[in-house]
């Protein structure tokens, strides 16, 4: 499988022999039907004539194919398909070729229905159809024949023949329109007045950064200007799409004035001009599997970021994130593109170091980092306990690796290490280096080797032993404070130590990191002295808070420099455990509430005593992204973590009432209000509250106390629901709430409710759905959205006997399904709910019966079994305080 599973070796070998000169697409959209025309022509040079190589060309069905005019053997790549059915594996071969080159494929693709390649979806409010491309990682080659790998860069002609009233959105602008050809016309169909756009010729991109959307979506328009220091001044079409049910919701203005501010933050900070022909274009889209995609010139959302409901300002600064994070990698990937995914890592780090940046240099989102640290940096937290744990700069050896690779490690640890990186080499320097290295290596190729050779012509330090340390081992090291205390009461020593990574090689690492001493002062635990220190092995003494008063806690790690898992001191354990909430520093804060999730997940603090804190102290938590991550891990651990028999007794009910508490009277305004009820609606919830929520979904919320929160569309799904789960609202029920509601977010809310529903016919139903194939399969939201439903809390009971079959099914799904749905399905399905003992006799079975079962769905079984005998080693803990409180 030398062409969908591309290995390394292969690529390597492929990018010696070959320079792209450039890409003549032409497609051809009909928007009925299941195929797309796609006609290439490629214009390549050989540097050893008579060579033998492949083209990359997936799920199609070739026409015709000729290299240098001589007919190539079609028959053989449309007779090969795998067990799935699918051609291409192999790619088309290329034989003897010559110094210069062209090749010409004209093949039916295949839209897909997963958001792979050209994603078709329709409207289920007024039935229009809608399309838009994901290339990365390596899915161009469902769009159009290309050798699709990062280091062969090409400019791209393309040419679009599709309805007239569709909006066209590619790399680049549309230069020229014309009517299409008869011949083509009938392609698209006649009565759609099809024409053919051609856009302006890219810049050199990689083929994963290839765009088109199409459809009727609605438009916004705006401009940007730059004037930079040398007096260059640039302008920037801007522009904006959504489907056309969802523009009334739409709100342009707001996210024009984000991406003019992270321009401007952008060009003043990196020194070079956003480097690409054409406008900067935003696309939401439906079904979109991620949170959004860099195509230059042409970034595509998650239509969930349009938000037709009240929205949390945590949504808002979600959002924010995400648009910055897409613009950084217009330079940092786009501009400058790694050669193989082994650099992944830094593409996705720093855009995100960057768009954390980018919130606090242009927005008002000013706790940027404090809601990095809660949710991004736990995601990593987690990633790095599980046995797949992998270095920051993993060895990618094929793309199934590599795929699997889009997780915690690469996103946040990778963010989190840079950020040391940027405190260990100093901001002005790191931007100094970046700014040369942006310029030395446009529209080409690089390494971070080549980012540290650039930042290391500004400092002296040591960068090849820092990367050796961070970026080539795994694990985090523990990290925490020895201190002295002197019968005056003050400290004779303070220092700071960290043991050996793990889980891993134990390697000790270079840490910049700060420690802060805490008092109370007026009922408030405030930071009263500061210190920061180099920690480059085992221990360093900071002689600076020696001779300060003994302090309530000592917070290592203080303001969050470096990636590490903080170790308190006893005292400072039972202050944050009973105190945490009179910490007025937010990110200060953040950092004592991931000690206790730290210690809860490794069993070392009971997991009822974290849901002790979560009641008292959530209702004062002010930071509302915090807040939310909060609320949705005190309903992890009641489901997983906690003593079962504590958590029906009353962990469920006096959570539930907590979270009732905060929607009824918030200290922090109607956003907590919001992320209270939403967080409500996931609990097993007592009879009391299911009564409630019935009230307030037909009388509403200021029936049931709940003033100043509007029951709008959203929220009342939320509420159905929950009380589906809860047996208290019927199959129709939902089918009435849907006809109110008959929009594509509608049918995925509806989705989730009707799979709630607590009968054992109903979870066959839902079980039959989720592994069918063919013509009614599931989407991947669609899969999501079942999954969300099936798997609901305080049905374990009724799940049961799915165990059992996970194990005996879901391989199946992997020869059925595309890896985007078999991966959904193998993470989100995988039987938590199960008897640890059970789960782990069905999983090894599972995997011993199925060595061939890729390395991705391995992979996810695996991290399945740790989170599952985590989660029972935390409930024994919890079990034994039970039985010793009796």
């Amino acid at each position: 499988m030398k062409s969908v599973n591309l290995t390394r070796e292969t690529a390597a070998r492929r990018a010696e022999l070959l320079d792209v000169n450039s890409y003549t697409v032409h497609l051809i959209l009909p928007p009925n039907g299941e195929r797309f025309l796609s006609r290439t022509v490629i214009d390549v040079a050989c540097h050893e004539p008579g060579a033998t190589t492949f083209l990359d060309l997936r799920g199609a069905e070739i026409l015709q194919a000729t290299l240098n005019g001589c007919t190539l053997d079609v028959a053989a790549y449309n007779n090969h398909r795998s067990d799935g059915g699918e051609t291409g594996h192999d790619g088309l071969e290329l034989p003897n070729l010559e110094e210069s080159n062209e090749i010409v494929v004209e093949a039916w693709c295949t839209y897909s229905t997963t958001g792979e390649g050209l994603h078709r979806a329709v409207d289920a409010a007024d039935g229009t159809v809608y399309l838009y491309s994901q290339a990365e990682p390596a899915d161009a080659k469902r769009i159009f024949a290309c050798f699709d790998q990062p280091d062969l860069k090409a400019p791209i002609a393309l040419t679009v023949s599709a309805p007239e009233r569709w909006e066209l959105i590619g790399n680049s602008n549309i230069v020229e329109t014309t009517p299409t050809t008869p011949a083509e016309a009938i392609y698209v169909g006649s009565v759609e007045n099809p024409v053919t756009h051609t856009f302006e010729t890219t810049k050199p991109l990689p083929p994963y950064l290839f765009a088109i959307c199409a459809g009727p979506y609605s438009k916004w328009s705006d401009s940007y200007s730059w004037t930079g220091d040398d007096g260059t001044e640039i302008t920037i079409p801007l522009n904006l799409y959504c489907r056309e049910t969802l523009a009334e919701y739409f709100d342009p203005e707001r996210i024009f004035e984000l991406t003019k501010g992270g321009f401007d933050y952008y060009h003043n900070t990196f020194g070079v001009p956003y480097g690409f022909n054409g406008s900067y274009d935003q696309v939401f889209v439906p079904d979109f599997n991620f949170g959004a995609m860099e195509n230059v010139g042409c970034v595509v959302y998650r239509e969930d970021y349009v938000f037709r409901s009240q929205a949390t300002a945590g949504k808002y600064e979600r959002r924010a994130d995400t648009v910055l994070h897409e613009m950084a990698h217009m330079w940092f990937g786009n501009l400058v593109t790694m050669k193989w995914w082994d650099d992944l890592w830094l593409n996705e780090s720093f855009a995100s170091w960057a768009s954390v940046m980018a919130q606090l240099g242009s927005t008002n989102y000013q706790e940027a980092w404090t809601t990095f640290t809660s949710t991004q940096k736990n995601w990593a937290y987690r990633q790095d306990d599980l046995p797949s744990t992998h270095p920051i700069a993993a060895k990618m050896d094929d793309l199934q690796e590599m795929e699997a690779n889009f997780d915690g490690i690469t996103y946040a640890k990778g963010c989190s290490v840079l950020k040391q990186l940027v405190a260990y080499a100093g901001l002005e320097q790191f931007l100094k280096g970046l700014h040369d290295y942006l310029v030395e290596h446009s529209y080409s190729n690089a390494t971070f080797d080549d980012l540290l050779k650039a930042v290391s012509a500004y400092t002296d330090k040591d960068f090849a032993a820092w990367a050796e340390k961070w970026l080539t081992t795994t694990g985090r090291n523990d990290i925490g404070v020895d201190v002295e205390v002197g019968d005056d009461g003050t400290y004779h020593s303070v220092s700071v130590y960290q043991t050996g990574a793990k889980p891993g090689a134990g390697e000790l690492r270079p840490h910049r990191l700060g420690v802060g001493l805490y008092r109370f002062q007026d009922d408030e635990l405030v930071r009263t002295d500061y210190a920061e220190v180099e920690l480059d092995g085992e221990r360093a003494e900071i002689p600076e808070l020696v001779g300060k008063p003994a302090a309530d806690l000592v917070l290592p790690n203080d303001k969050d420099l470096t990636y590490c898992q903080l170790q308190l001191d006893d005292r400072s354990t039972e202050t944050v455990l009973h105190h945490i909430e009179k910490m007025p520093d937010s990110l200060a804060r953040t950092l004592a509430w991931g000690v206790l999730e730290e210690r809860t997940m490794h069993a070392k603090l009971p997991a009822s005593q974290l849901v002790e804190t979560l009641i008292r102290a959530l209702p004062a938590e002010s930071a509302l992204p915090v807040a939310e991550h909060l609320m949705a891990r005190g309903v992890q651990l009641l489901r997983r973590f906690v003593d079962p028999a504590w958590a029906e007794a009353e962990g469920w009910d006096r959570y539930a009432h907590m979270l009732l508490a905060i929607a009824r009277e918030p200290q922090h305004g109607r956003d907590q209000q919001l992320i209270a009820m939403n967080a409500l609606c996931a609990c097993a919830l007592p009879q009391e509250i299911v009564e409630l929520l019935e009230c307030g979904l037909d009388e509403g919320l200021s029936a049931i106390g709940v003033e100043g929160l509007e029951l709008d569309t959203d929220l009342r799904w939320t509420m159905m629901a929950a009380l589906a789960a809860h047996g208290a609202v019927t199959q129709e029920d939902i089918d009435a709430a849907l006809e109110e509601d008959s929009t594509s977010m509608g049918v995925r809310r509806a989705h989730t409710a009707s799979a709630a529903l607590p009968s054992a016919e109903n979870k066959e139903r839902v079980w039959e759905l989720l592994l069918s194939s063919g013509e009614d399969a599931p989407s991947n939201w669609t899969l999501v959205a079942l999954l969300d439903g099936f798997t609901w809390a305080g049905q374990d009971e009724l799940l049961q006997p799915y165990v059992a079959r996970y194990g005996a099914e879901m391989p199946g799904l992997w020869t059925r399904r595309t890896g985007e749905i078999a991966t959904t399905f193998t993470q989100r399905a995988f039987p938590m709910w199960g008897a640890v003992d059970e789960v782990d006799s069905v999983m090894e079975q599972m995997l011993a019966e199925n060595p061939d079962l890729p390395a991705g769905a391995q992979r996810y079984v695996k991290e399945g079994l740790f989170d599952s005998r985590r989660a029972a080693k935390a409930r024994e803990l919890d079990s034994e305080l039970a039985r010793l409180d009796d």
